[in-house]
């Protein structure tokens, strides 16, 4: 049968077909589903992958591995991140970001190292920062330091350590060279040269002051310290070394960015805070 021949049999059916109100419902059906289907795809969150991103993945286990991931290694990579970021969507979809208090100190430490990158402190000319050197000289020296020996009593090890460092002292101030035996102490005994600053680290701020007050070559105590107690000779003190610029220049560069960050990370919060209405109960609002 020629193409006309088939074109006349079916002519009859299609007009009568296309006569049929039914056949225009499911016409219409069809073309609304149709639509439907493609505005919602239109409408799905979307997840996508640069060549960029794909690169910075695969540059990532490189450094991880040690070498290049092969075709299926990447392609498996990019499925765990198309994954995390679908996971991601939906936490966020269902509001599991808000009252969390990891992620709202996550997001403001992340805003805050942006900031930063943006906004970086220029370089301080030399003028800058003989000045400040000048204003803050005290900052940069030396610190003092001094020789000692000591003799410790543990107090986990002793019922009596205060007792016994009170005998030990009352032996020495009689007898200043006689063997008085402590006991052993995980820091040292003897220091030629330790700074009050270090002192004051390992052993507290009283224990560096009363040595700071102590006598030359006789015997002080007992000192308290976290450890226990002690009964300290001073054998001679280095006084503060007085700085000069061109040792302490590096310091002196870093201490000045670091403060002007300070300063620019405190104008940025005040900059911030005027865009919000803060809301705090009456006892606790500034």
């Amino acid at each position: 049968m020629t193409n006309k021949g088939w074109r006349g049999a079916l002519a009859p059916w299609v007009v009568a077909a296309a006569r049929e109100p039914l056949a225009h419902f499911a016409l219409i059906g069809a073309l609304i589903f149709a639509a439907t289907a493609v505005a919602d795809d239109l409408h799905r969150p979307a997840v996508r992958l640069n060549e960029g991103d794909v690169a910075q993945l695969a540059a990532f286990w490189e450094t991880q591995s040690g070498r290049r991931p092969t075709p299926e290694e990447l392609r498996g990579i990019v499925a765990e991140r198309v994954d995390e970021e679908i996971l991601a969507q939906e936490a966020l979809r269902l509001g599991l970001d808000r009252d969390d208090v990891i992620i709202r100190r996550r997001l403001a430490q992340k805003y805050a190292f942006v900031r930063e990158d943006l906004a970086a402190i220029p370089e301080p000319d030399e003028a800058r920062l003989r000045a400040y050197f000048a204003d803050h000289a005290g900052l940069f020296a030396t610190p003092g330091s001094m020789a000692l020996r000591q003799i410790y009593f543990s107090a986990e090890r002793r019922a009596g350590a205060r007792a016994a460092a009170e005998a030990a002292m009352r032996t020495l101030q009689r007898t200043p060279e006689a063997t008085v035996d402590g006991d052993v102490f995980i820091l040292p005994l003897t220091y030629a040269s330790i700074s009050s600053i270090d002192l004051e680290r390992d052993y507290g701020a009283p224990f560096a002051a009363a040595l700071a007050r102590a006598p030359e070559g006789a015997w002080t105590g007992p000192l308290q310290s976290a450890f226990g107690w002690h009964v300290v000779r001073v054998e001679n003190r280095h006084a503060q070394a007085a700085p000069d610029f061109a040792s302490a220049r590096e310091a002196v560069r870093a201490r000045w960015i670091e403060e002007a960050q300070a300063k620019k990370r405190e104008a940025d919060r005040k900059t911030l805070r005027a865009r919000y209405r803060i809301v705090l109960p009456r006892d606790v609002a500034p």
